[in-house]
């Protein structure tokens, strides 16, 4: 009772009781949660972090209006609505096979299978026509991507090449040498001239006829000397002009290629380069403050030694799968490594700043990896943020929106198409989602915990640190998966808005809820994306990421309810017993 007094005069409101309800289990002497045994010491999580509240209904209803928001803007303001992918691998490898054969092309060993972005087209279109156009002109007929597949010639070793659009239509092939046996080219201009036209109405379905003829010559190509020519469309399409390139030796097609060119020197609007820089200081400083705390903490924490192995996988897969097969082995093993110690250092970090400023906080999150992962504490984390990442999509996606329709804004699209790009060239897009949003989730939850923390430090007025943090995030230029516009100035700005609301949520509830509402956003907005994209194949890789995440959501769920649902079942079984 004194203890509960005391409490109730204390100087700082956040020493003070923060509901009924912990007033009351104070009063009654009843304990409000079991105490961490860890590195934090014997620390009572207030009610509101360990039993669902009334205003987490109103939580809720934010997350059902979020995604009825992303559902309706998605289509109009994200590209991946657009250009849908009508075959799966088995097709296209079919398709490619039988264009090489029509093009008298031997094909053998398949050495690449990559999926191929042009952003600069877009952003062309947007910028001359605006957004809306440059969404509608996507594989209408513009291509924005393009399946590379690339063989080896088994005759001479050389390489087989061809780029095929979304829709499975040719856009360009070439061969690295001539056919064996081949010495030249066909003589005349005049006699190559027919030859080419028929490769042009055959292949790209373009009547040379209509088409102005822009280049034609004798070449020297691949070691032979070749026939080049090139036709132009009379018209342009939103300022990009269509082209069609034709090149023989000897009567054999050696390159075709149709293209929508952007002027020349065109390259659009670089996206933020510093967010790559921004986060290798923070973890930076995360490590070294983590050294000049060690001697305070439990090294051999179970929870640090798992954050050090996810961050050690993490760090491999990202650079060995997300960035490219071929890295090398010392890379993949070096950044690995650097994940992790700025993962078991950084949580030194953590764990002292929330110590000092708000304990409670990092909780849920210790017990998460400590065994305690079936709490009711840690589940209802998961669940509220679950809820607040849902909320956050629909938040997104309308002020996108707006900023298109009202503003003159456009989609990232370097972003967007090379994202999509590497995804699409994945074995299972939705399982490499998974992971990137698992990486985002945590990542992004240690920076923005840091700068909290410090924050604190200085001043204890939670809009204060919410408003610095979000500013200071933002300011950093640190993306990933959210505020994808450009041009830069309005993607900070969205950016701000949008760590605004996830410093909110660290402040309100705490870390594993900030985690699981940043993993949220980020698989939902990237596998829906995939979805969208592959929706005519029936996208079965996505359905079944959508399936784990739910399971994982209705797993949290239970968890969260498990009281209740214990006493539900004692009541039904005195009642029936």
């Amino acid at each position: 009772m004194n203890g509960a007094i005391e409490k109730c005069l204390e100087k700082d409101p956040a020493r003070r009781f923060q509901s009924v309800e912990e007033l009351e289990a104070a009063l009654t002497e009843q304990p409000v949660a079991k105490p961490v045994v860890g590195d934090i010491a014997e620390v009572e999580l207030p009610v509101r972090l360990t039993r669902w509240q009334r205003s987490d209904w109103l939580l809720l209803a934010s997350s059902v209006a979020g995604v009825l928001l992303f559902l309706h803007f998605f289509p109009l303001t994200n590209l991946a609505s657009r250009p849908k992918v009508t075959f799966d691998r088995s097709v296209l490898r079919r398709t490619a096979q039988d264009y090489a054969r029509r093009l008298n092309a031997p094909i053998g060993k398949e050495l690449r299978f990559k999926l191929w972005g042009h952003p600069w087209r877009y952003d062309y279109i947007a910028e001359n026509s605006g957004t809306r156009e440059a969404l509608d002109a996507a594989n209408n007929p513009v291509p924005y991507w393009v399946w590379d597949i690339t063989w080896e010639n088994p005759n001479d070793g050389s390489e087989i090449g061809m780029l095929i659009d979304n829709s499975g239509v040719l856009t360009r092939f070439v061969r690295d040498s001539p056919t064996k046996g081949i010495a030249g080219g066909t003589g005349s201009l005049e006699e190559a001239r027919p030859l080419a036209e028929k490769a042009a109405r055959e292949f790209f379905n373009c009547d040379p006829a209509a088409f102005h003829l822009v280049g034609s010559g004798n070449v020297l190509r691949f070691g032979a000397a070749a026939s080049e020519f090139r036709w132009e469309a009379p018209r342009e399409l939103h300022g990009l002009r269509e082209r069609c390139d034709v090149t023989l030796v000897g009567g054999e097609i050696q390159v075709l290629n149709h293209y929508y060119s952007v002027p020349p020197g065109y390259r659009g609007r670089q996206p933020v380069q510093w967010g790559v820089k921004s986060i290798t200081g923070i973890l930076v400083s995360l490590l070294i403050l983590g050294l000049f705390q060690i001697r305070r903490v439990n090294l051999l924490a179970r929870w640090r030694i798992v954050v050090a192995c996810i961050g050690l996988l993490l760090g491999m897969w990202f650079i060995g799968v997300g960035i490219g097969e071929d890295a090398p082995v010392m890379a993949i093993v070096g950044l690995g490594i650097a994940c992790a110690l700025a993962g078991f250092f950084g949580s030194i970090t953590l764990e002292r700043g929330f110590s000092k400023v708000g304990a409670a906080r990092i909780v849920s999150f210790l017990r998460l990896f400590d065994g305690g992962a079936a709490s009711e504490p840690c589940g209802l984390a998961v669940l509220r943020g679950t809820l607040l990442g849902l909320a956050l999509l629909g938040v997104e996606a309308a002020l996108i929106w707006l900023g298109m329709d009202r503003f003159g804004t456009r989609a990232d699209i370097y972003y967007h198409n090379e994202r999509q790009a590497w995804l699409l060239s994945r074995w299972w897009p939705g399982g490499q989602v998974l992971v990137y949003s698992l990486f985002q989730g945590m990542g992004l939850a240690l920076i923005i915990g840091f700068v909290v923390s410090l924050a604190q430090r200085f001043t204890r007025r939670p809009w204060v640190v919410a408003v610095l943090t979000a500013a200071l995030v933002a300011g950093c230029g640190i993306p990933w998966s959210l505020g994808r516009i450009q041009p830069n100035s309005w993607m900070v700005v969205l950016l701000f808005l949008d760590y605004l609301i996830l410093v909110w949520t660290l402040l309100h509830y705490d870390l594993l809820t900030l985690c699981a509402a940043m993993f949220t956003f980020a698989f939902c907005l990237e596998n829906y994306s995939m979805l969208s994209m592959l929706e005519p194949t029936g996208a079965p890789g996505e359905w079944l990421a959508f399936g784990i995440w739910g399971l994982l959501v209705g797993l949290a769920a239970l968890v969260a309810a498990q009281s209740s649902v214990r006493s539900a079942y004692r009541r039904v079984a005195a009642a029936f017993g």
